[in-house]
């Protein structure tokens, strides 16, 4: 048991070490993540043959699907073997998703159903965004305890599982990805908003925070002052329709929202940011009249 958890934390952190900010070159992202494959796998036969774990089997499972995930990414489109490993790890995670949604492990499963859409983002599938407001369609009727919602914020109870906060997270970043893709700045800047509170459950210096940081920041960072007012409005924009418009001891007003803040802190005030936007649009009406 002790070498299966073992080889877990392995294959993770040879799969965080594969990031291409982390290393060089493709073929080392390639090497690192063959070796967290191979841990995944004695860890499968681990929790198959020798100590009969089914949570920690699930947890094989998935770390090798997420694995197989990160290589579908690097690999070039028009890589023949890039639709190979997909379907392989669309199939571990289709019986994640099974298994860990007949034992209502939410957890677990919006973890998987997420990693799923990830991977067919990456691959440009059509019907990402419909699958992804079908999963929003299951939260809603699976999980209304946990949501954020314009007259209610979820209270954090002794039978909560914290890491169902976590994966709704994930998902409203991912929404406000595609509204990216479709410039609906401000669709993204609410998206953003919603993701950056329900990791605030957690805490402000969680993983999966940091690298939602990280992903938004890598979208952002080219924006004009214009855009990323937008951005800015769509963030205040949530407080008394998505979310209550205080929150006691928390949230007194848009400065107070999570994203608002590291928005500021990786970009600059908001009020600089409209000054320069009022200013552009500015120039712009006055060469138009000319």
């Amino acid at each position: 048991r002790g070498e299966g958890l073992a080889r877990l934390a392995l294959a993770a952190l040879y799969r965080f070490q594969a990031e291409p900010e982390q290393v060089h070159s493709f073929q080392s992202s390639q090497n690192l993540l063959n070796d967290s494959l191979d841990h995944s796998r004695v860890a499968i036969e681990i929790y198959t043959e020798k100590v009969k774990e089914p949570a920690n089997l699930i947890r094989a499972y998935y770390e090798y699907a997420l694995t197989l995930r990160e290589q579908v990414r690097l690999m070039d489109e028009n890589d023949p073997q890039r639709l190979v490993v997909a379907r392989e790890a669309d199939e571990l995670f289709n019986r994640i998703s099974s298994d860990s949604k007949e034992n209502r492990r939410w957890d677990i499963y919006l973890d998987a159903r997420l990693g799923q859409l990830w991977m067919h983002y990456h691959l440009r599938s059509p019907d990402c965004e419909q699958n992804l407001n079908a999963l929003g369609e299951e939260i809603q009727r699976e999980l209304p305890e946990y949501l954020i919602q314009p007259t209610r914020y979820p209270c954090v109870l002794g039978k909560t599982i914290l890491g169902v906060f976590c994966q709704l997270g994930r998902y409203h970043i991912i929404k406000g990805i595609l509204a990216l893709d479709r410039n609906d700045l401000q669709e993204a800047g609410k998206q953003f908003a919603l993701g950056f509170e329900y990791d605030r459950f957690i805490g402000e210096d969680f993983r999966d925070l940091n690298r939602g940081i990280n992903v938004v920041h890598s979208r952002l960072r080219g924006f004009n002052p214009r855009e990323l007012v937008q951005v800015f409005d769509g963030a205040a924009s949530v407080l008394g329709t998505l979310m209550p418009q205080s929150i006691t001891g928390m949230i007194k007003g848009k400065e107070d929202l999570l994203f608002w803040q590291k928005l500021e802190a990786h970009f600059g005030t908001y009020a600089t940011y409209r000054q320069l936007s009022d200013q552009t649009i500015h120039k712009k009406r006055q060469t138009d009249a000319y």
